[in-house]
């Protein structure tokens, strides 16, 4: 996620800090840019110091993950250029936001751009604020591109991961938080590029920990879920910040106006969030 200071402007100390606690909670690798990081918030040169910043906290101690979603496709490849040249070891590629376009039009796109990249790219499905990339053209694009080697499905359906399995594609990545336990236990995913992480890693990893030992994920996942029903009820990514601020990790600012009844949800929530987090034993980060 990404924060803004007083100014309004990208706050990297916040985003350092975050990244700190999520590495140090044992992910993988983070993801930047992406819809829960409000990536069409913000303007290229943002997004270029986002990567940096992102890059160098890392440093070296896991992947690193850069969506290139953008309106126009000169801008999705000049923002995975540069994501390449500062450290990204895979893309996020979702098709052009806003404007809709037939399934031709999105194959076309995901031609050219991962011609441009000398580097991996994940397609990024996110209907909910893109235009869809449909299963069968999910299966023909990593099929036939080299370096489209997988896949972040955030739509909530488990057909493209399902598809991408039998083609034995070597990224099957969950998206959305509330079918990571599902899609696990069928064996359609291999990994997960979760929101919720960014600011409960300990409870994502929960799932993740039962999942490696053959446990039950019934209990790991209920608490996921609770998280996930609250995330709902609000924009993206909301929520999320009401908990970042919480936990220490960041601003709970909005790209849009707050109206009289959600400012009442927000404070409602805030509520929630100390019980909740009580209940389960997570504590203030900062």
């Amino acid at each position: 996620m990404t924060s803004t200071d007083r100014n309004g402007a990208v706050d990297l100390s916040s985003l350092s800090h975050s990244i700190e606690f999520v590495v140090a909670a044992g992910v993988d690798g983070i993801c930047v840019n992406g819809a829960t990081g409000e990536y069409c918030r913000w303007g290229t040169k943002d997004r270029k110091t986002i990567t940096e910043t992102a890059h160098s906290t890392l440093n070296g101690r896991g992947l690193l993950l850069v969506g290139i979603g953008a309106v126009t496709i000169d801008e999705s490849i000049e923002l995975g250029r540069h994501a390449l040249d500062h450290g990204a070891d895979k893309l996020l590629l979702p098709p052009p936001h806003y404007f809709r376009y037939s399934v031709e039009d999105i194959a076309e796109f995901y031609r050219q751009v991962a011609e441009a990249l000398d580097g991996e790219i994940l397609i990024y499905n996110l209907p909910v604020f893109t235009n869809p990339v449909e299963t069968a053209l999910t299966a023909q694009l990593v099929s036939e591109i080299p370096n489209v080697v997988g896949m972040k499905d955030s739509s909530g359906s488990l057909d493209a991961l399902t598809a991408l399995r039998k083609q034995g594609a070597e990224v099957r990545w969950m998206g959305n938080d509330g079918k990571i336990a599902e899609a696990l236990k069928l064996g359609l995913a291999n990994g997960a590029i979760s929101g919720v992480a960014g600011v409960f890693p300990e409870v994502v990893g929960r799932l993740f920990e039962a999942h490696r030992n053959g446990a039950d994920l019934t209990e790991a996942d209920s608490a996921l879920q609770e998280i996930v029903n609250r995330i709902n009820q609000l924009p993206t990514p909301w929520a999320l910040k009401v908990f970042a601020a919480s936990r220490g990790l960041g601003s709970s600012d909005y790209a849009s106006a707050v109206s009289t009844e959600r400012r009442s949800e927000l404070a409602d929530l805030r509520d929630w969030y100390e019980s909740w987090a009580e209940k389960h034993s997570l504590l203030t980060v900062a």
